[in-house]
């Protein structure tokens, strides 16, 4: 493994230990895993972490990825509808599947 050093603004830095704090790491270690999840693959990832359906979310949400809805997304929301008529609705959409259109615009797939 490869060491830097970076220098930046104060602001920045004190940006990095709050966000860093408020997910449970070390300003280094959130750091290794910014840069990791850019441009290389996550060599420190536990086991526990793979397995944690909300550890994704607590990385991307740590790199300002994801943000909370907003207010008018949230109200758009249909609390009263159920999976299976969700499921019915789609099934009767005309056109392509999200799948379909993917594997159209990738064109053939490679051996």
């Amino acid at each position: 493994m490869n060491t830097i050093v970076i220098e930046v603004f104060s602001e920045t830095y004190q940006q990095l230990v709050k966000t860093a704090t408020a997910s449970g790491a070390s300003p280094k270690e959130l750091a290794e895993e910014l840069i990791e999840s850019i441009y290389g693959i996550q060599h420190r990832t536990s086991e526990a972490q793979k397995n944690d359906p909300h550890y994704a979310r607590q990385v991307l949400t740590s790199a300002g990825l994801v943000v909370p809805l907003s207010e008018q997304l949230q109200r758009a929301i249909q609390n009263d509808i159920s999976l299976e008529e969700i499921v019915e609705e789609m099934s009767q959409a005309a056109g392509l599947s999200l799948s379909e259109l993917l594997d159209q615009q990738r064109g053939p797939h490679a051996p």
